[in-house]
């Protein structure tokens, strides 16, 4: 199994879709910052 993951605005996914590759799934990613000091 081969598993591509590019970002849908940025210009690969272009790349990977003439090339035959399909979406399948939708990845979703968070981040927190850092919780803050206080000094």
């Amino acid at each position: 199994t081969l598993v591509m993951v590019a970002d849908p605005d940025y210009p690969a996914i272009r790349l990977y879709r003439s090339l035959g590759f399909v979406d399948t799934e939708t990845q979703l990613q968070a981040e927190r910052p850092p919780a803050r000091r206080d000094s």
